[in-house]
């Protein structure tokens, strides 16, 4: 039996600089696994991340996406889950709520 998937956008593999805040403020450097138009997927060592909690990060497209330069993108989103550290550290789900370049 398959499971039901549970997604409605499409996925893309991409390994893109991702810096998130941990609840005490301190930034973590990290790499997307995959990101769709709603949600992003990444392994981080930041402490005391939460599901249901909001998170702010931020990703950096490359000029190939982004046109002629870099572009930063500040997000705002909710930890969906959480799936327990590997070498690369906690894997987390989140939404991507809001976003401004």
């Amino acid at each position: 039996m398959r499971a039901f998937e549970r997604r409605v956008q499409q996925r893309f593999s991409l390994r893109l600089p991702l810096l998130v805040e941990d609840t005490a403020g301190t930034r973590h450097e990290s790499l997307t696994r995959d990101v769709s138009a709603k949600g992003v997927f990444f392994y981080t060592d930041a402490p005391g991340l939460q599901v249901s909690a909001a998170i702010a990060f931020s990703m950096i497209l490359p000029a190939e996406i982004g046109g002629a330069r870099q572009i930063r993108v500040l997000c705002q989103g909710t930890i969906l889950r959480l799936e327990a550290g590997t070498q690369n550290g906690t894997g987390v789900a989140a939404t991507i709520e809001n976003y401004d370049f």
